[in-house]
């Protein structure tokens, strides 16, 4: 209680030794039920950042705390595992969880207040097969069965997801309908539908930024929640860096210009535009050497690299934009815009519309989407 009071009065170092606290006396003690919760905990911060290792580290923790034989450690291990299915894009596992979850808290009678969350809990799971009509009929299930406080949030869910399948299904009216799901949230100044399912958030909110809906209170949702961004997220989307390189280049971050080509940033750059000019993801640390010192020695290029690369993550002001991972360097998309790959997709999404049955509304759409992101030849 000492870390949930300090963590809603805004106290993170207050929070964090409290909680360090609890966990000690709990594995000195094999506190079962608090070994449980404060792994419910680790899951809930692993969701806005998708972080699945500290996600799978915790779910195993619940599991060793749990009692097989006690049906209330099963629901919440039910519960906690759909939120792990939901993450990592499970959505069978995701349902068949869930809905085990409210089968539990109907054999244990749980009052409706308490039931409605594993009824919104398998909602948002059956969201990830795009089963939408099951998915309103429990959210619409729940309102009736939380107090009033937390049926707006169960409402917004309603309004969001109505949207969101009107969107997916060209309906006329898509764009009023998630108009005015969002102008509904911004007006009450809270949002909370989807922090339990965030991919499902995010989806959301780069319709609402794609489309100019409440573009300013939806980028302050995502810098305040720290959702990660989704492949197709546009350049709205407030990233900690964006790249042009078709046409002249650009660097921003944090939404600010980098202002001039220092020769302290020349290096840096250098590596960033080879980087780039090699696809992106994937690069070979050596061909990178090979580009960037073609006259050094091996080890002397390696080690040229690895310094480089330091202060490139130093330029971008995020060492998590650039990713090394065996022996390969990445941007890494969850926190990189770069025009070249939203252009790519741009040329798949118009090929699938062309080829397909979309309206000439969304091929037009797409293709002054296409035009706006290819500002010239690459790297000028």
């Amino acid at each position: 209680y000492w870390a949930r009071v300090a963590r809603y009065a805004r106290e993170p170092m207050q929070a964090q030794l409290a909680e360090d606290q609890a966990r000690l006396l709990a594995e000195g003690n094999q506190l079962r039920d608090i070994l449980f919760w404060l792994a419910v905990i680790d899951v809930d911060r692993s969701l806005p950042g998708r972080n699945v290792e500290q996600a799978e580290r915790a779910l195993a923790v619940a599991e060793r705390a749990a009692d097989p034989a006690h049906l209330g450690d099963l629901l919440r291990l039910e519960f906690l595992q759909t939120k792990f299915a939901r993450m990592t894009a499970q959505g069978d596992r995701a349902v068949f969880h869930a809905s085990r979850a409210t089968r539990y808290a109907i054999e244990l009678e749980f009052p409706p207040v308490m039931r409605a969350v594993y009824i919104v809990n398998e909602a948002q799971a059956r969201l990830l097969i795009d089963d939408f009509d099951t998915a309103l009929e429990l959210l619409r299930t729940a309102v009736s069965m939380v107090p009033a406080s937390y049926a707006d949030e169960v409402r917004d869910m309603i309004a969001l997801t109505e949207a969101y399948q009107a969107m997916m299904t060209s309906r006329p009216d898509r764009l009023a309908l998630l108009a005015n799901a969002w102008s509904s949230i911004r007006a009450r100044q809270s949002y909370d539908a989807f922090d339990g399912f965030p991919e499902f958030g995010a989806k959301l909110c780069v319709l609402a930024l794609e489309n100019g809906i409440e573009t300013e209170f939806v980028r302050r949702l995502l810098e305040t929640r720290n959702i990660a961004a989704p492949p197709n997220a546009p350049e709205t989307w407030p990233w900690s860096v964006s790249i042009r390189a078709l046409g002249p280049f650009a660097l921003r971050r944090r939404g600010e210009v980098l202002a001039s080509d220092s020769k302290a940033q020349k290096k840096p750059l250098e590596l960033l535009k080879a980087i780039i000019a090699l696809g992106g993801r994937g690069v070979p640390k050596e061909k990178l050497s090979d580009l960037l010192w073609p006259d050094a020695s091996a080890s002397d290029a390696a080690t040229s690299l690895d310094v480089v690369i330091l202060r490139l993550r130093k330029l971008l002001k995020n060492p998590d934009a650039i990713r090394v991972e065996n022996g390969n360097v990445d941007l890494d998309s969850q926190h990189v815009w770069l025009d070249v790959w939203a252009f790519d997709r741009d040329v798949e999404a118009l090929q699938t519309a062309l080829h397909g049955t979309s309206d000439a509304a969304t091929i037009d759409r797409i293709g002054l989407a296409l035009l706006a992101h290819y500002r010239g030849p690459f790297l000028g």
